[in-house]
């Protein structure tokens, strides 16, 4: 290689320095890498060592200089520290939870934001410390880890439990891979959530299973008794009174009843009962049954209610809701036989969001939950697992069928609702029966109705979102609510929508959208060309970062990210009704 004596600018006044103190006598010679332009003009790294050579004398005659072409190894150091500064980056921002720690002892080095929300500490409490003093994970989880991980160099799948700073348990596959000697890379990857979704599920298929079973069996029975019942009927009107057999019959037809009472609490479990809905006020209902329930749990156990007195009327069929009340208050008083105390409640209670328990989800909305609670002994963890299964009882045998918790259970979820048990040992249980609020409008503030109201068929709305899911998302709610929708995936395609269509009412777009027009330049070429049109952006920006873009000056309502499916319809109606909000 060849260097013409052209230095870099960046290194010609650091070597002019350097030769001058060498020529002044100061120093013997001395090493500089510095970049030369070359002949045909590209840059080169070389490092350059210049020597002053003496005669026998040592007086200066001459200086010796060598260049040696370093331009590989410095690509070399430049490709690295990006690849560095592109992994910090990596790091950081990965969705997944990351560590660097030292392979020996587990000296934190660094944590990205995931990890720390995972686990709950703070970057100072956990940077410098060893995850056996952050109480993490140790021990002798952590020593397989790294066996297998000296073995193969990187390990994948190893299934773990780690705590976090609260105690709490969290299950996780680590992923492992050693930066170097001394360094360790670890990814979680939490599976907590996965396995207790697969749990509740396992239990609710054996649930479905098992309801599956009883109902069918209850159906045949009922036959079975029908036919019992009627020929000891028959039989009964054909004996006197006096007569030693009617004693029997009578005894007998006793029976057949109470199989009656199981075959509906079977049918109760399974959601195969007929249920006869009308509309109910629950506090007029339990005020009515105080007594009764009184009766049910004797003068031992006192009885409390506490009713807000703004839970609605709901649609429930009041013999199905009475029944499980009572069958609550049985087992209270089964598990208080020293007396306590019963409290029923009831409270107006809003899903903001759709939630899932066991295999069915819960739609948002309102609902009134009506719980019952009693002082008693409690329930160990083991039981409270099994409380809802039917013919499961901590009772002898044959003092109960089994059946009355999971009656509740059934009647909660045929009723379009759901039962939950909270227990402990020693304070008592509580069991909260949560029953939707059939009447729709009630879900909205007054005036407003989830389907707009009858003009909302004939709203044309466009809505733009370049994700395809949630465009659809959005146009399958508004749909559902009686809109007309139109679908883009840009400002371009919305503008044409919006000149081919005759009427368009209102504009629901994205803020941030690809190929050179967002949101809000959409809206602004769409309120010019159509006066009347309504206009509403959504964003994942606090619309306080969104107002120096014009948002607030243009009167444009924003609808935030992540919103529910109340607050689109509600935001869409109110904004075509000229609310602004």
């Amino acid at each position: 290689m060849r260097f013409t004596e052209y230095t870099h600018p960046d290194h010609a006044e650091r070597d002019a320095e350097l030769f001058r103190e060498m020529a002044a006598g100061r120093r013997d010679g001395y090493q500089l890498e510095k970049r030369y332009v070359t002949r045909d003009g590209s840059v080169l790294w070389g490092r350059l060592t210049r020597t002053v050579v003496r005669d026998k004398q040592g007086v200066p005659k001459y200086c010796l200089g060598m260049v040696e072409d370093i331009t590989g190894r410095k690509l070399a150091e430049q490709v690295l520290r990006e690849s560095e500064e592109r992994f910090a980056k990596a790091f950081r921002a990965s969705p997944a939870p990351m560590s660097i720690s030292t392979i020996e002892s587990g000296l934190t080095l660094d944590v990205n934001d995931e990890w720390l929300s995972m686990l709950g500490f703070s970057r100072d409490e956990v940077i410098g410390r060893t995850s056996a003093e952050l109480g993490c994970w140790g021990g002798s989880q952590r020593a397989a880890f790294i066996d297998r991980l000296r073995q193969e160099g990187s390990f994948r799948g190893f299934e773990a439990t780690i705590f976090t700073k609260d105690g709490g348990e969290r299950r996780v596959i680590l992923a492992g891979e050693t930066i170097d000697d001394e360094r360790l890379l670890l990814v979680f990857h939490d599976i907590t959530e996965r396995l207790q979704m697969e749990s509740r599920l396992a239990h609710a298929q054996k649930m479905e299973a098992v309801g599956q079973l009883t109902g069918g069996i209850a159906h045949d029975f009922n036959n079975l008794l029908q036919i019992v019942h009627a020929r000891l009927e028959i039989i009964g009107t054909l004996l006197k009174s006096e007569e030693p057999i009617r004693r029997h019959v009578d005894s007998a037809l006793a029976a057949a009843q109470r199989g009656g009472k199981l075959t509906q609490q079977l049918l109760s479990f399974s959601r195969r009962q007929m249920l006869r809905p009308t509309t109910v006020d629950p506090n007029r209902l339990i005020e009515g049954m105080v007594k009764m329930v009184g009766r049910t749990v004797g003068d031992a156990v006192s009885i409390e209610t506490a009713l807000e007195s703004r839970v609605p009327s709901i649609s429930i069929d009041p013999h199905g809701l009475e029944n499980a009340i009572l069958n609550l208050a049985t087992n209270a008083r089964e598990a208080m036989p020293e007396g306590g105390r019963l409290t029923v409640r009831t409270k107006c209670k809003r899903l903001e969001r759709d939630i899932i328990v066991d295999d069915e989800s819960l739609p948002a909305g309102p609902y009134v939950e009506i719980s019952v609670a009693d002082t008693g002994c409690g329930m160990t963890p083991d039981v409270l697992k099994r409380a809802f299964e039917p013919f499961f009882s901590t009772r002898e045998v044959g003092e109960g069928s089994g059946l009355g918790l999971s009656m509740v259970y059934g009647f909660a979820r045929q009723s379009g609702g759901h039962a939950f048990l909270e227990s402990e040992v020693g304070r008592g249980t509580t069991v909260r029966i949560l029953l939707p609020v059939n009447d729709a409008a009630a879900a909205l503030p007054p005036g407003k109705s989830p389907r707009g109201d009858a003009e909302a068929e004939t709203k044309a709305v466009v809505v733009v979102d370049d994700d395809a899911d949630v465009r659809a998302t959005v146009a399958m709610v508004l749909r559902g609510a009686g809109y007309r929708v139109h679908e883009a995936d840009d400002g371009a395609s919305a503008l044409a929508v919006l000149e081919a269509q005759e009427s368009i009412d209102l504009l629901f777009s994205d803020v941030v959208m690809p190929r050179g027009m967002s949101g809000l330049d959409l809206a602004r070429e769409a309120a010019c060309r159509h006066k009347s049109l309504k206009i509403i952006l959504t964003s994942g920006y606090p619309e306080s970062a969104l107002d120096g873009e014009g948002l607030a000056k243009g009167g444009i309502r924003l609808l935030r990210k992540p919103y529910a499916k109340h607050d689109l319809l509600q935001a869409v109606g109110a904004t075509l009704a000229g609310n602004a909000g």
